[in-house]
Order: structure tokens, then C-alpha cells, then sequence
């Protein structure tokens, strides 16, 4: 994230060869353990690694015996690491920032442990749940407990553009209520990350943004939010929604319509390239029955896995299942096992 670029820069990379080269299109994954290394090396390695892997950033000093694991790769010009660390004192001062030359916002989510540390505008305190933001063209020092984090960076002229003013939120807190989506997001994603290609990775760098933006303005720190940020954040919601009440028989438009806030227009417009919000539960319960069909045990009945799910027609289930997926149902168990 160096001041002059507002796209990715290379990550660490191992040498290609054949194997490599057909992964072309897969979504670059670079892991990071100390369990690598003898216990006096793995402070120093690191350290040592190259952006955006974020020991550079810092003078750093470890408060028990060091240890990390990690995961980093990109979407688009923002660079994710998911990170298991040990207890830490961070301090980011003028000549570390003269020395990276690196520009940006960095935006620890905090999913276990604490941080505490001072900037110059204000204390920080993050705890479980919560996120803070730093600029990174000013300095900082923090300490934090062990923990469990997903760091966001994001260059400045992309946070700009999407009207999050670097400068001014140095050192905010933002609680867990307000971060729910967005961090609910950022570990999908990084669930997903091995999996993906990196065009959808590319898609998923305009989400991850206009989440971080209504994360910001539930918080009320003046973020302006676009009309994409604000149908991004009611499609995310409606879909969690609809996750969590997947196997209710209640659950529908009407249903959805009052626990959202949402009219059916507004709402049929969300999901309309899915044909409709009916129409994605119903795939949504397709893909459940498909899984259990391979997990349930082979003596439970086709006919009780659909039911769970809402489907209290065979016939029907039968029909649509093999509209979607080109099999009939018990084929499909048969040839899974």
C-alpha cells in the first residue's frame, strides 16, 4: 500500500512451476506459521516478511513467548490477513513511516484478545468484537493480549473515494453491534479465501468497502453512505436472515418484510437477479437437502430430509431437485456414497 499505487502489489511468492501455472486463476493464499522455525527465529521471521504481511509496519516486542499463524491474501487492491498472535507492545513512529513509505488505512478486527495504546488524537481499546482504524501515515503504540484478528488494509485513495476520511478516524474504536456484518463478512471470506477464483475475489473487493462504510456510519463518524454501501448492507442482512431461519416453515417475504424494515418491491428488487427472494430461499433449501443427502445417515428417509427443509412434497422436491442439479434425488445419494 505505498502512497504513490492504488492497486495490489506483489505478495510473497514461492517459485512456479506446472502445477503452479494451471492455479492461474485461483486466488493466492500465503500462510504464514512459526511452528516453521526454532522459538528464538520466529519473532525475528516475523518481522522480517514482506507487505502486506504488517511486521513491517512496526517495532515490535513480545510479552510471552512468540507465536503466529496466519493467513494473507487480496481482494483487488485490499490486502486480508487472518492472524493468531501472541501477546505484543506495537509502536509505529515517524521514521518507520518515513523508512515503508506505506500509506493507508489498517483496520484490526478484533475477534479474541484485547489492544490498548495511545495516537495523538486519542486512546485506543478494542475488545472482542471490535474494530479500530489506523492511519498509517501517522504514528501510534498499542499493546494487545493475545489474540485472534482479521486485519483489513485499504489503500487511501480507495477509503477516500468511498468517503471514510483516513485521517480523522486515527485511533477510533468502533463496537461490536456496529461491526457485526462487516465482520461476519471478513471471516466468510476468509473461510472462502483457498476457494476462490481471483476474479470473484476482484467482486468481492467493492462488498467488503461498502460494508466497511455502513459499519462506519452506524457508528456515526460522518461516513457518507452511497445508495450500492446501503443495498449491500440490506441484501448481507436479508441473506444472513434467511440463513439463520432457513428451516423455519414461517419463514418468507412476509416474514423478512417486518424483520428488515423492507417493502416487497425494495425486497424483490435485492434478489431479482435470483428471480425473486422466494426464489433464493428455495435454492438455498435445495442446497441443504443436496448436503445432508451425503451427511444424513443412509437410513433416513428422502422423504424427512425434505420435510426439515420445508419441502413436504416429494414429488415436488423431486422435480426441482433435478431441475437444479440435473439428478433426481436418491441418484444423487446413490452415486454420493
Amino acid at each position: 500500500m505505498p502512497r504513490s499505487r492504488d492497486k495490489p502489489i506483489g505478495m510473497e511468492q514461492g517459485g512456479e512451476d506446472a502445477a503452479d501455472r494451471a492455479r492461474d486463476h485461483s486466488l493466492a493464499v500465503n500462510r504464514f506459521d512459526t511452528d516453521a522455525y526454532k522459538p528464538s527465529e520466529r519473532h525475528e521471521a516475523w518481522a522480517n516478511r514482506h507487505w502486506p504481511a504488517i511486521g513491517m509496519l512496526f517495532q515490535s516486542r513480545p510479552t510471552a513467548a512468540f507465536f503466529n499463524h496466519a493467513m494473507t491474501f487480496r481482494l483487488g487492491a485490499l490486502a486480508i490477513t487472518r492472524s493468531y498472535m501472541a501477546a505484543q507492545r506495537y509502536t509505529r513512529r515517524a521514521i518507520d513511516i518515513r523508512r515503508d513509505d506505506c500509506d493507508g488505512l489498517l483496520i484490526p478486527v478484533t475477534l479474541a484478545g484485547m489492544q490498548s495504546g495511545d495516537t495523538p488524537k486519542r486512546p485506543i481499546v478494542t475488545r472482542r468484537g471490535e474494530m479500530s482504524l489506523i492511519d498509517l501515515s501517522l504514528p501510534e503504540a498499542h499493546e494487545s493480549t493475545a489474540s485472534h484478528t482479521i486485519l483489513l488494509a485499504v489503500p487511501r485513495a480507495q477509503a477516500e473515494r468511498a468517503g471514510i476520511d483516513v485521517r480523522a478516524l486515527h485511533g477510533v474504536s468502533v463496537p461490536a453491534p456496529a461491526t457485526r456484518m462487516f465482520r461476519r463478512h471478513l471471516v466468510e471470506i476468509c473461510r472462502l479465501a483457498p476457494h476462490l477464483t481471483r476474479a470473484q475475489a476482484e467482486t468481492l473487493e467493492t462488498a467488503t468497502i461498502d460494508l466497511l462504510a455502513v459499519a462506519l456510519a452506524m457508528h456515526g463518524t460522518g461516513c457518507a453512505l452511497t445508495p450500492r454501501s446501503i443495498e449491500t448492507a440490506q441484501k448481507l442482512a436479508v441473506r444472513d436472515l434467511i440463513a439463520r431461519d432457513l428451516a423455519s416453515p414461517d419463514l418468507g417475504v412476509a416474514k423478512i418484510m417486518s424483520a428488515i424494515g423492507m417493502s416487497r418491491t425494495a425486497l424483490y428488487r435485492l434478489f431479482e437477479e435470483d428471480g425473486g427472494v422466494q426464489a433464493h430461499i428455495r435454492q438455498q433449501r435445495l442446497a441443504r437437502v443436496r448436503g445432508e443427502l451425503v451427511a444424513a445417515h443412509p437410513r433416513e428417509r428422502i422423504a424427512d430430509i425434505a420435510a426439515r427443509w420445508g419441502f413436504d412434497d416429494p414429488a415436488y422436491l423431486s422435480r426441482i431437485f433435478r431441475q437444479r442439479y440435473g439428478i433426481s434425488p436418491s441418484d444423487y445419494r446413490r452415486q454420493a456414497r
